[in-house]
């Protein structure tokens, strides 16, 4: 059964609310669970824990740990190692010279790293809606206290 608009809206409500869980269950059998929680003293976000665990490490294509389901579920995120290098070199015209050789182009490499955690749940709804055959496990009762 697909989640209708409706209940896309009502589960966007509910996630905003503090102390809230929703569940989904993916077509793989995996059960996803998303909690607002607080990630510092004053700032909350809303975590992705997959069957009810969550390591860093398989957001991480290159760690031995990684786990393809986090492409689905969590969100991506990138960051140049070389950036600091692009900067200072690009002050210089010797160092624009070299910034441009081809045996230089690892500088500008950008890796992409997957976190569990998303800060606004309109966020969180968009990706999770582009998943096909996701089912919602938590009671629509629950999540269509809010819709409105």
């Amino acid at each position: 059964m697909t989640i209708s608009k409706e209940q896309w809206k009502g589960i966007q409500n509910t996630l905003g609310d503090l102390y809230c869980q929703v569940k989904f269950q993916l077509p793989s059998g995996e059960i996803i669970s998303v909690m607002k929680s607080f990630i510092s003293e004053n700032k909350t976000a809303l975590i992705v824990w997959i069957d009810d665990i969550r390591c860093e490490a398989w957001g991480w294509k290159k760690h031995d740990e990684y786990r393809p389901v986090t492409e689905i579920v969590w969100r991506r995120k990138t960051y140049k190692p070389g950036a600091s290098i692009i900067r200072r070199a690009s002050k210089t015209r010797d160092g624009q010279r070299w910034l441009k050789r081809k045996e230089n182009a690892y500088v500008h490499e950008v890796v992409e790293y997957r976190v569990c955690h998303f800060s606004t749940a309109a966020s969180l709804v968009r990706q999770f809606r582009t998943i096909d055959g996701l089912a919602l496990l938590t009671p629509l009762s629950e999540v269509m206290k809010d819709a409105g």
